[in-house]
């Protein structure tokens, strides 16, 4: 992804692949982990 990627995740579950994310928006049962995405080469 160029932008970024948002997964939906239990509150209790840990990040994908160990790799935590400073940005990440926490409900009441979920927690959206958003990772940066990488810029195109062109």
């Amino acid at each position: 992804a160029t932008k970024r990627v948002v997964v939906k995740r239990p509150d209790y579950a840990p990040p994908l692949a160990n790799v935590a994310t400073p940005n990440a928006v926490v409900t009441k049962g979920h927690r959206f982990d958003i990772y940066a995405g990488t810029p195109s080469v062109d």
